[in-house]
């Protein structure tokens, strides 16, 4: 399993990939620094997924906010993955502040979808989500 990790003393993120699933854990404060080594990270990490059309999850429970500056790179972040190949997303997101962060991106680029439809309790049931809607672009 490939995993990739980064952390600065606000914050880390960790990154993995299970199967066609683009896998990343945020803690703490979400900085510029972090989310730049998303991109970068992701970009690697994308590569290995032998399929064209992929899933992500944020398994973040530990993730308090992302910084105005750090948001704003999520926004294209979230364009990148669309652009390649990511046909759906899923959260396992615990912090108001984080959860309100991430219907903002998703707004803002866009997607309708209540975000309450791929709000998940724990990694488990974000990946069955996943799995299951990767399969009927099969």
């Amino acid at each position: 399993m490939s995993e990739l990790s980064y952390k600065n003393q606000f914050g880390s993120i960790k990154m993995t990939i299970h199967e066609n699933i683009l896998i990343s854990e945020f803690e703490g404060a979400v900085s510029v620094s972090i989310v730049e080594f998303f991109i970068k990270a992701a970009k690697t990490l994308i590569k290995k997924i032998n399929a064209e059309k992929w899933g992500y999850i944020s398994c973040s429970k530990q993730a308090e906010a992302a910084t105005p500056d750090a948001e704003k790179l999520l926004i294209q972040s979230a364009h990148l993955f669309y652009d390649m190949g990511c046909v759906q997303s899923a959260y396992v997101l615990t912090s108001p502040i984080a959860i309100s962060q991430v219907q903002k991106l998703r707004a803002s680029i866009g997607i309708d979808e209540p975000l309450k439809n791929i709000l998940f309790d724990d990694l488990q049931q974000a990946k069955d989500f996943i799995l299951n809607t990767l399969q009927s672009y099969e």
